[in-house]
């Protein structure tokens, strides 16, 4: 077994439940997990040591978080502004619907 299936086997489980208690889909934290571990692998020559190895590893966790959470923001604006809008007066103050 080499080291990439070993790192595999042992943190992909937790990887997944990091993103599952987030509220991601079972699919979605699988394909998170994925793509951690692959950063964990290709990364770990980053590894300093001036933390735990668990200290770095949930950090990328975390930092895959946002930046997924940073990816659904940046899409829900997109469909938003394609939205179209009509603006009317209610009650003398402008008020946005749907068109």
């Amino acid at each position: 077994m080499d080291r990439f299936e070993e790192l595999f086997g042992e943190y992909f489980p937790i990887c997944q439940r990091y993103f599952l208690h987030r509220g991601c889909s079972d699919e979605r934290a699988k394909d998170l997990a994925q793509d951690a571990l692959l950063r964990v692998y290709n990364g770990i020559g980053g590894f300093r040591g001036e933390a735990s190895f668990d200290t770095w590893f949930f950090r990328l966790l975390g930092n895959l978080w946002k930046n997924e959470l940073r990816h659904v923001l940046e899409s829900a604006q997109g469909q938003a502004e394609k939205t179209p809008w009509r603006f009317h007066r209610q009650d003398g103050r402008m008020r946005r619907t749907w068109a």
